[in-house]
């Protein structure tokens, strides 16, 4: 089969004080099937709307200089598929890091704080009036170490 994709994407960020920054991004798509395609054709399942924004904040001096607060939104759209519709969603997730020294950092992050049930990929098969989907993870922490040598 084949299908049209058009679409837009805008990203931005500003820093209106030394150590804030906030950021913010969004998507358009819209998928059209132009022709049906064979027996092994995946429709495509992609939402036409989705964004993020996020705003940290890193301490300029003292004793935990370059300790970095941030924080988050992710949202992807609804999208339709050829057996099921899949909801919107909506993810918030934070994040605390510290370079502990010139090479090396250490980060938490909390992901999916409000701990969202939502369908991260999905996939349907139009001629079996099948589908498969991929749940997101729910609430997760994570602790990183990130050294360069």
């Amino acid at each position: 089969g084949e299908l049209e994709a058009d679409g837009f994407e805008f990203t931005g960020s500003l820093r209106p004080v030394a150590g804030l920054n906030f950021s913010i991004a969004f998507g358009y798509t819209d998928i059209d099937i132009t022709e049906a395609g064979d027996d092994e054709v995946t429709a495509a399942v992609f939402p036409e709307v989705t964004g993020s924004t996020y705003l940290s904040y890193a301490l300029q001096s003292g004793v935990l200089q370059g300790l970095t607060f941030g924080g988050g939104l992710r949202y992807v759209g609804e999208r339709d598929g050829p057996v099921i519709d899949y909801d919107s969603y909506t993810i918030a997730d934070l994040n605390l890091r510290y370079p502990i020294r010139d090479g090396m950092e250490i980060s938490f992050d909390v992901l999916n704080v409000n701990d969202e049930l939502y369908l991260e990929n999905a996939a349907s098969f139009a001629n079996r009036n099948t589908g498969g989907s991929v749940l997101g993870p729910p609430r997760t922490a994570v602790l990183t170490w990130r050294a360069r040598f």
